[in-house]
């Protein structure tokens, strides 16, 4: 499952729609809606997004929370152009390992990314 798949199933139950009733719903077949839900297929349809949001009539924290789980539930990522030799060999190894990665190395991950935003955060507070 991934967070958008999550996110998508419990969106649909709250809302007390079966996955034929969401479908029919938004137009898109049941079959893509479980496909989704499950985790199967990764949330690249913006149209489907959309329809989604308009038919469930979704506030605006609730359209940024599953526009949120969208873009972390993305399994391709294109790395820039002017990408660094260093970070692209870090984010080849990081790709290689990602099967092995355990809780703790997820968080000192975070830790380290956390730490520079808080960082940043800081030096915008003295200029």
């Amino acid at each position: 499952m991934t967070i958008f798949s999550t996110y998508f199933h419990d969106l649909r139950r709250r809302h007390q729609l079966s996955q034929k009733e969401l479908a029919t719903l938004i137009g898109f077949k049941q079959a893509y809606v479980s496909a989704l839900e499950v985790g199967r297929k990764p949330p690249t349809n913006k149209n489907f997004i959309e329809k989604l949001i308009d038919a469930l009539n979704l506030d605006a924290i609730e359209q940024a929370a599953l526009w949120q789980a969208v873009d972390e539930s993305q399994r391709n990522y294109t790395l820039p152009d002017d990408t660094s030799a260093e970070i692209s060999r870090m984010i080849n190894k990081l790709w290689r390992e990602l099967d092995r990665i355990g809780p703790v190395q997820i968080r000192i991950i975070n830790d380290v990314l956390q730490l520079r935003d808080q960082g940043s955060s800081s030096t915008k507070a003295t200029t």
